[in-house]
């Protein structure tokens, strides 16, 4: 038949046929259309499938929106019959413990009817069905036509699947107890993520991680005095990760902000340029292959992305610099619990303070009022005159210190019997009595190289 246009002329004889291949040059202009410029224009907006019948051994699919990949498209039940419940027993268990599941649609052949003529069963493409329409022009005159409702069926792994446009929907589990489960590790073909609550899922978790990862890099950068992030040659590494993260996870964020709205592939471009540019850090010559995109098994990619990208981002990259949590435990004073002993052990410790004053007023002030030291001398230390652990100030600070803008550090001075009671009991408590308005304090460890 071919995509041929009717040749609509004066005096034409109209036949049926003139109207079947005008409407299939239509479809067929549409749907070649449409494929180039998506390669991926099927699947599911949106399915359910009765999980309660399920265990009972059922399949029943209770909705399911989206198009064929012969681009038909679908609404069940709202527009289009739901098919019938197909038994489970005799083609999953012991023998075969998983089964794929198909909706199916018989396609146009030629030759061949598509709609039944009541002489035998068999799977037409169409179910004539008689429909009321109303004449659209003037809105009254109302007749009663024949129609074609789409034949959809279920299909199972194993049956004859000739002649059907398909979409596979499910893989079920057989689980050696006798019970029917859906495997979750398979995705069926999606245009909208938001249709399988498992992509969701992994993505917003995969999400979480590398906000995570991305604070923790941000922790240690340095700050220049017109306020921009610096980075010294020993801290690139820390500067690629962080540009990968910050470049790419807006992407992510998107994407899922607008799963209703987000085709998976669009997902898989995001991650394959996330990966593809932290596999900078990844030992090994050769550039690695990344997973490639399977429209009919999306978690497929989708897993082994967030193998390697776990992988990656739970391996240490952190600088010379730690930043140290300081806690406010009254309205002059803060604390630190150190639970990594070795920073106490070989690190040096700075304390930096920025307020609405000079650097030269901060410094004075803070080496006149300062008492620092262990928590348990703080009480002897603030209703005393005695000095605490010496603090000198730093005018250049090293290169490895995560500073600041408008920030003044002081250096602990690592002796006597304030630093030794700070290691005994593993934590750092100042008194800082000040009228300063925009007062902040941070505490950081730079480790040897």
């Amino acid at each position: 038949m071919g995509v041929k246009k009717v040749l609509w002329k004066d005096g034409l004889f109209v036949l049926p046929q003139h109207f079947q291949q005008a409407e299939r040059y239509l479809t067929d202009l549409m749907r070649q259309s449409f494929a180039a410029v998506s390669p991926y224009g099927y699947g599911f907006y949106e399915y359910v499938v009765d999980l309660e019948e399920l265990k009972s051994g059922g399949f029943v699919l209770k909705k399911a929106v989206g198009l064929m990949p012969d681009g038909t498209p679908f609404a069940m039940p709202a527009q289009e019959g739901i098919p019938g419940a197909r038994a489970l027993e005799d083609h999953i268990g012991h023998d075969q413990a998983s089964l794929d599941v198909y909706l199916g649609l018989p396609i146009i052949q030629k030759g061949k009817a598509s709609v039944p003529d009541g002489t035998a069963q068999m799977d037409t493409r169409f179910d004539p069905q008689a429909m009321m329409v109303t004449d659209e022009v003037f809105g009254r005159a109302q007749e009663e036509i024949e129609v074609g409702g789409h034949n959809f069926v279920i299909r199972f792994e194993g049956e004859k699947l000739d002649g059907l446009s398909l979409l596979r929907i499910a893989r079920v589990k057989w689980t050696g107890d006798g019970k029917l489960e859906l495997d979750e590790d398979y995705i069926p073909p999606l245009l909208r993520i938001s249709a399988s609550p498992k992509y969701m899922e992994v993505m917003s978790t995969l999400r979480r991680s590398l906000y995570l990862k991305g604070a923790e890099l941000r922790e240690g950068r340095k700050e220049g005095s017109v306020g921009f992030a610096e980075f010294s040659s020993d801290e690139l590494t820390t500067y690629g990760l962080l540009n990968a993260i910050c470049t790419y996870v807006p992407l992510i964020d998107e994407a899922l902000d607008l799963g209703s709205f987000t085709h998976p592939y669009r997902v898989h471009t995001a991650l394959t340029m996330l990966t593809g540019s932290l596999q900078t850090f990844v030992p090994g010559r050769e550039i690695p292959k990344l997973p490639r995109y399977d429209h009919g098994n999306i978690f497929a990619a989708l897993d082994a992305f967030r193998e390697r990208l776990s992988k990656i981002i739970s391996t240490d990259y952190s600088t010379r610099c730690v930043n140290l949590a300081l806690q406010r435990s009254g309205r002059a004073m803060f604390e630190c619990n150190v639970t990594d002993g070795s920073l106490l052990a070989d690190a040096e410790l700075y304390l930096g303070i920025s307020a609405d004053a000079s650097d030269e007023e901060l410094i004075s002030t803070a080496k006149r009022v300062i008492k620092l030291s262990s928590r348990e001398n703080m009480q002897r230390l603030t209703v005393t005159a005695m000095p605490g652990l010496p603090l000198a100030p730093v005018h250049t600070p090293p290169p490895d210190l995560a500073h600041k803008a408008n920030y003044v550090y002081l250096k602990l001075n690592k002796d006597g019997t304030h630093w030794q009671d700070i290691v005994k009991s593993n934590n750092i408590s100042f008194y800082f009595p000040t009228t300063y308005s925009g007062l902040q304090v941070e505490l950081l460890a730079v480790k040897p190289k």
